[in-house]
């Protein structure tokens, strides 16, 4: 079990901790528990190596309340998401809020070419209505990404 944010964590933020996953891959079954700050960053999870359903990555909001725990991110044209799983599997988010603040590029949670995914108990914001772009999203699966995609007491907001 890791910690991010907050005083004296493993891991200053979700882009180390992804960092970590990526470069590392995992030795069993990986727990991040999200301390109550709102992070203002993108992250991008790869093909995590060793990643399995009885070795799997949770990323959970420490209070178990949404709204403690926020990332977001105010991406671009060329980079429009807040969270992109790439080929990923087997990671679930729980009980945080994840939102994309462009009002042209925002996709909130890519998910490319994944499986076993899980969104839990989280709140997925974009901007609201109002502004038009086919770039805003708040979930844009593609590339083969239908395999146990779970979005489960999970609330959505434009």
């Amino acid at each position: 079990m890791y910690t991010i944010g907050g005083v004296d964590p493993d891991f200053d933020d979700f882009s180390s901790a992804a960092e970590a996953l990526n470069n590392g891959g995992v030795l069993g079954a990986v727990q991040f528990n999200v301390r109550p700050v709102t992070y203002n960053e993108q992250i991008l999870i790869r093909d995590v190596l060793n990643v399995s359903s009885s070795d799997s990555i949770l990323f959970v909001g420490e209070s178990g309340i949404p709204d403690d725990v926020h990332l977001e991110y105010n991406s671009d044209v060329n980079m429009r998401y807040t969270v992109r799983l790439h080929r990923a599997q087997f990671i679930s988010f729980r009980s945080m809020t994840i939102s994309g603040l462009n009002t042209t590029y925002a996709e909130v949670v890519d998910l490319d070419s994944c499986s076993n995914i899980l969104i839990d108990n989280c709140v997925l914001t974009g901007v609201p209505y109002g502004y038009s772009s086919s770039y805003r999203k708040l979930v844009y699966a593609h590339n083969y990404c239908d395999t146990n995609l779970r979005f489960l007491n999970s609330t959505f907001f434009r």
